[in-house]
């Protein structure tokens, strides 16, 4: 597994197409679950407790606004009144110190839920005093009891000077309520105090036919509503698609700093000072319930919050110009994410891809940090981080999977076809290999047992195929040695080839190997045969054709197997001649010899032999090479060892006839004559080196005298053959005859020479 996992890190195992789809399969799976999990805005709230963090640890906070004044009806306000809420007049009395500093306004919060036991027509009257005073509302989809509705022409009033210009991310509500009843008719300027979100708020919101702006941006004279926020001389309010803008927090405890008890403020008036705090042309806003017991906290991204600080904080961005622009295509980030990384893993391989994730998720995170901390503009941390990660790791998982699947078919297609360490190398390196099927010139080799079946019948067959998996395994050890590559074995005996490597390159002493291996595969063979004749054991004799042409070569498998092989007239030649060849010989084709870097003559002794092949009428020059010539005498011990063995024991008569005869070959007719003879066949001295399993036609005169019923020509088959004297000698067996033929012509041959050959 340790080198599959290491040669899968390296490797790409899935197709173009196979990596288009899984891409589009996992785009559309971040794109189902992003949306499943209703993800609108571009960040989420762990993404936003790290932006915030990061942003006050490098001291980029938004700044306060000197203009905003903030006073609040606190626990030292509530100690000095010894009262939970301000009477009446009073708050009437604060109102007027307030105005005499001239402010541009003054905004109340929370009002809808006062009482203000006291002189409330003394509060009335000051409210309607320059300058203007605005009051919170809140609204609701359904009616809320005891509560005092704003009317409908109240609610037209607070936004004439807004325009709306196709802004379509406005949301709706149905009901609007404002201050206590009891003085409520007083406060004609109001506005909402809704969140959308924890530490998100709807800058505007559709009443009926109204526009109820937010209580922070209620003072706006004027402002216009576009497709891409809110715009006004205060500045450019970002909004996103689904009408939330974010809150530009300022740190708790600068609020805390800021915020300023409104027991100073009853004070001063006590004493008829003024309140030197409020200048000329300032926003002042009175939190009305910032006391233990009284103010609602709002569970936010960076902590709980009281939902006050959310309203001031907003009121300083309306203030200084201070927003949040928020990037409002989470989705479309985190699925550009996804794509890239599906580039890079189908482009950058194994631990480089891994260390480019880290890449990306160091430089988006750090990105996206440094510009809110310097732009104020929010990205996705997470998600697309999340998909990158995800989108690659699922291409890698699923090449993982198919990088398994083809080490299995590799290793399943190529184990035994090349040496053990090679084929680690090329499971290594496996985009290497050049899978096109390509004409490429090879020398083949076919390798045989001789009488591997009839020595199989007389066997126990568990016997049978232990001793030839034995066998096999070191005939694959001598190939692998000469660089040779195993097609297949074919239960008796190889197909393999030389001169073709993996990536696609090629040997030009692929002949060379070829005959080599062959030599020694012979004088393995012999070493082994003696070994079992020892022993009495079965042998197995080879014999070996070799041919070297252009062949296709490639795999041709389909996309869930490798199948290497080869296809071409060349291998069939190479079987041809390997049926041609007697045991522990060696043929190969003229292409061959014309190959060979390294001359094998002056070596080995070789014999031009002619074959016949399918469907050509001309018969084809071999040459035959007997590589254990020198050690003939324990050949012909083994050869006569494995004649037993397979019951090919002599056991006809056969007696001498010394007569010249014609012999057709082919298209060629060639010298002949008749040593010796049986019911069965001929024993001829030619003066050709004819192939086994070739066919020649005889006609002797002796045929004349069997009469016009009997085959003047006799079809007979070359069994055997080796050098003689200044020819050659062939064992023939008679093909066109029955049995009744048959003896008939040997009566007539024993009648016209009746001396005995011998029996044997």
């Amino acid at each position: 597994m340790r080198s599959t996992v290491s040669n899968w890190r390296g490797q790409r195992y899935l197709s173009p197409r196979q990596a288009a789809i899984i891409a589009a399969v996992s785009l559309l799976a971040v794109f189902l679950i992003l949306s499943s999990l209703g993800v609108e805005n571009a960040a989420s709230n762990f993404d936003l407790r790290l932006l915030f963090t990061t942003r006050s640890k490098l001291g980029k906070n938004p700044n306060w606004d000197p203009k905003l004044k903030v006073f609040a009806y606190d626990d030292l306000a509530v100690s000095l009144l010894q009262k939970s809420e301000p009477p009446a007049g009073i708050l009437a009395e604060t109102l007027r110190a307030i105005k005499a500093q001239k402010p541009k306004a003054i905004l109340i919060d929370k009002m809808f839920s006062y009482r203000l036991e006291g002189d409330v027509e003394k509060l009335k009257a000051a409210i309607g005093e320059v300058p203007p005073i605005y009051t919170s509302a809140s609204f609701s989809d359904s009616a809320i009891p005891h509560r005092n509705p704003i009317s409908n022409e109240v609610l037209i009033n607070q936004s004439s000077g807004w325009r709306v210009s196709e802004a379509d991310w406005i949301p709706n509500a149905t009901f609007a309520y404002g201050a206590n009843a009891t003085y409520g008719s007083a406060f004609t300027k109001v506005g909402h105090l809704n969140l959308a979100k924890a530490e998100r708020i709807q800058p505007v919101v559709r009443v009926g036919e109204a526009l109820l702006p937010h209580w922070a941006l209620r003072w706006w004279d004027q402002a216009e509503l576009n497709p891409s926020g809110i715009t006004s001389s205060w500045g450019q309010i970002p909004v996103t698609g689904n009408g939330t803008t974010l809150v530009n927090l300022v740190p708790l405890e600068v609020f805390g700093k800021k915020a300023r008890s409104i027991a100073a403020v009853f004070s001063r008036i006590q004493k008829n000072a003024p309140i030197d705090e409020i200048e000329e042309g300032d926003i002042v806003a009175l939190v009305m319930g910032l006391y233990s017991g009284k103010e609602t906290y709002i569970r936010t991204a960076i902590g709980s919050l009281p939902r006050s600080y959310l309203n001031i904080a907003t009121l300083n961005s309306a203030l200084s110009d201070q927003w949040i622009h928020e990037f409002d295509h989470p989705i479309l980030a985190s699925l550009g994410a996804g794509a890239l990384a599906l580039l890079t893993a189908f482009f950058l391989r194994g631990l480089l891809f891994w260390a480019s994730a880290g890449l990306f998720s160091l430089f988006w995170i750090g990105f996206a940090l440094s510009l809110f901390a310097y732009g104020s503009t929010t990205l996705p941390l997470l998600a697309p981080v999340v998909s990158y990660v995800l989108c690659g790791g699922t291409y890698f998982a699923l090449n993982m999977v198919a990088g398994e699947k083809r080490v299995r078919s590799l290793k399943q297609s190529l184990e035994g076809l090349v040496e053990p360490e090679k084929l680690k190398q090329l499971i290594r390196n496996s985009n290497d290999i050049q899978w096109q099927p390509r004409l490429q010139q090879l020398s083949v080799m076919f390798v045989d047992i001789v009488g591997f079946s009839k020595s199989a019948e007389r066997k126990d067959p568990r016997e049978v195929f232990l001793n030839l998996r034995s066998f096999l395994e070191k005939a694959s050890h001598v190939v692998h040695e000469h660089n040779g590559i195993i097609d297949k074995t074919l239960g008796d005996g190889l197909l393999a080839f030389f001169g073709y490597e993996f990536d696609g390159s090629s040997s030009n002493d692929h002949a060379d190997n070829a005959v080599q291996c062959a030599v020694a595969l012979q004088q393995m063979a012999l070493e082994y045969a003696l070994e079992c004749v020892a022993v009495k054991a079965p042998v197995y004799p080879l014999r070996i054709g070799i041919h070297t042409e252009e062949v296709f070569i490639g795999d041709l498998g389909g996309a869930n197997r490798v199948d290497f092989s080869i296809v071409g007239q060349g291998v069939n030649f190479a079987q041809r001649c390997e049926a041609a060849c007697e045991s522990f010989r060696v043929i190969f084709s003229d292409a061959t010899k014309k190959s060979l870097k390294r001359g094998f003559d002056s070596t080995f002794k070789l014999h031009e032999r002619a074959i016949q092949i399918k469907h050509h009428d001309e018969a084809f020059a071999v040459w035959e090479l007997e590589p254990l010539e020198e050690n003939r005498t324990q050949v012909q011990q083994v050869i006569r060892h494995h004649r037993q063995q397979i019951g090919l024991e002599r056991e006809e008569s056969r007696f001498t006839l010394r007569q010249s005869l014609e012999a057709h070959f082919k298209a060629n007719d060639i010298q002949a004559e008749i040593l010796n003879f049986s019911r069965s066949g001929f024993l001829l001295f030619t003066s050709g080196y004819l192939g086994v399993k070739s066919r020649l036609q005889l006609r002797t005169p002796h045929l004349q005298k069997m009469g016009n019923s009997f085959p003047q020509l006799l079809d007979v088959e070359i069994r055997w053959g080796q050098p003689h004297r200044d020819g050659y000698i062939h064992g023939v067996r008679i093909l066109n005859l029955n049995d009744n033929e048959k003896n008939a012509l040997f009566e007539t041959l024993a009648s016209s020479n009746p001396s005995l050959a011998g029996v044997g």
